[in-house]
């Protein structure tokens, strides 16, 4: 259905396209090749992201939190919420000014890290 105006021609028409067929060597709706390879990946993506996450949230929430009280078990609320903000500060700041500094061995290219990586092959 190359150039059909309504979607539904009968393929027989001039500028539509027929059903295709295996024999005709390209993939139709029902083939192998034109389902999706990636069919499994999403719940992985779901599952990494997942642990990744609680991973994060573990080191920064419960070790941080034992460690300030630790120090100070009478202020260890105010403690936390200072270096969580200074932290939360910092990153704000410091993330983009370390991705536009210049990453090539020259020190004149600038880019991601990914760029770095692919000129060390």
């Amino acid at each position: 259905m190359a150039l059909s105006s309504s979607g539904t021609g009968s393929g027989t028409g001039i500028g539509t396209a027929g059903p295709e067929t295996p024999e005709s060597g390209t993939a139709g709706p029902d083939t192998p090749a034109a389902r999706r390879p990636t069919r499994g990946l999403l719940p992985l993506l779901l599952a990494g992201n997942s642990a990744m996450y609680a991973l994060y949230i573990g080191v920064g929430g419960m070790l941080l939190a034992l460690q300030i009280e630790d120090i100070d078990p009478a202020n260890k609320v105010a403690n936390f919420g200072l270096v969580a903000g200074v932290s939360a500060i910092f990153a704000t700041v410091f993330n983009p000014v370390a991705g536009a500094l210049p990453t090539g061995p020259d020190g004149a290219t600038r880019g991601s890290w990914a760029a770095v990586c692919s000129r060390c092959r």
